[in-house]
């Protein structure tokens, strides 16, 4: 990526930034996103009646993992969280609305 580029798009996430309040250099903020995604995945999982047991073995993860998920002690990755919501078939926005 040009220097340019990158320059206007970083221009153009702090815009974002400012404007829904978010500071994501922020732990707290950090945080706060974790635990939505983490709820967001309990809710998913109790909807569809799967154990932590379960949705961790699909997922070949610890029911552990899973839990540490959900409350959002551990982040989830990218690829990690691209599985889950091919899993419950569910867009990845799912995971990040009304934040």
């Amino acid at each position: 990526m040009c220097p340019v580029r990158f320059w206007v798009l970083n221009v153009r996430l702090t815009e974002i930034e400012k404007a829904r309040g978010l500071d994501f250099k922020d732990k707290e903020t950090l945080q706060a996103i974790d635990k939505h995604v983490g709820q967001r995945l309990r809710d998913l999982r109790r909807h569809h009646a799967l154990s932590q047991q379960k949705l961790g073995n699909h997922l070949g993860i610890s029911f552990q993992q899973v839990q540490k998920y959900e409350n959002g002690t551990n982040r989830i990755g990218a690829s990690r969280l691209y599985a889950i919501s091919k899993t419950f078939r569910v867009s990845l926005n799912y995971f990040f609305r009304n934040l």
